[in-house]
């Protein structure tokens, strides 16, 4: 709610305020929803994954605005502090998941084929998948994002990738189809891997977590034009 009301104070605002709107209502029809399920359940934990991927998009809006004023910050701390808080109950629910898929495989085929069903697929997606996800959140990258290149000690962009600055992280190993725009308006849609992932640490707040995504089959053409606009942005360091 704070974030919504702060959105109409902010002229800078102004061109994304309709796309701004409806993903911060998503989000919080979806944490109304959350509060119908009980607290521990799989269920719970999928709706607010959920509503975490809307709140991810709206504050990546938020950093991407240039010359917002309060309003904006005030915003875009409210939805941080939102995603703070769900990050780690998300988690415990996929690590909880996760424990009751290993003790189902590990019952007799028989009573496997009978909770079949009864497991919720909330957190399905967390196990590598054997096809490609597509991942339909466009990055935009400014020389100043927090999403951004990486490289390895040869400079080479074929031992780097991009590093995708999200709360929503893909599974290590993950085929990712997605999508980025550079300066220019120049739209890049790329298949990559998800090869490394930095998680949200409390105790560091600054660091913004994500993944590192290695490009796979990079065109030529896509290929010239992220080393054009390398030469005005160093990529990060990355050793695995």
């Amino acid at each position: 709610m704070q974030a919504l009301e702060a959105t109409q104070g902010d002229p800078a605002l102004e061109s994304q305020l309709g796309r701004l709107t409806q993903v911060l209502a998503k989000a919080q029809g979806l944490l109304f929803q959350a509060t119908k399920e009980p607290p521990d359940s799989f269920e719970c934990g999928g709706i607010l994954k959920g509503a975490m991927e809307h709140l991810a998009q709206a504050l990546q809006i938020f950093q991407d605005v240039q010359g917002g004023g309060a309003a904006t910050q005030v915003a875009a701390s409210a939805v941080a502090k939102c995603l703070a808080m769900l990050y780690p109950i998300v988690q415990d629910a996929k690590k909880r998941f996760q424990e009751e898929k290993q003790r189902v495989s590990q019952l007799p085929a028989e009573q496997r084929a009978s909770l079949a069903n009864a497991t919720p697929g909330a957190f399905a997606g967390t196990h590598v998948p054997a096809r490609t996800i597509n991942w339909n959140v466009l990055q935009q990258l400014t020389l100043d994002s927090e999403t951004q290149f990486y490289c390895g000690f040869t400079q080479n962009l074929d031992e780097g990738g991009l590093f995708v600055a999200t709360f929503d992280v893909k599974p290590i190993g993950a085929k990712v189809l997605f999508t980025f725009e550079l300066p220019g308006g120049r739209q890049i849609t790329a298949k990559g891997r998800v090869s490394w992932v930095r998680d949200y640490d409390p105790k560091t707040p600054d660091i913004t977590p994500g993944m590192g995504l290695k490009f796979i089959n990079l065109r030529d053409d896509d290929r010239r034009a992220i080393e054009t606009f390398l030469k005005r942005r160093v990529p990060m360091f990355f050793e695995q």
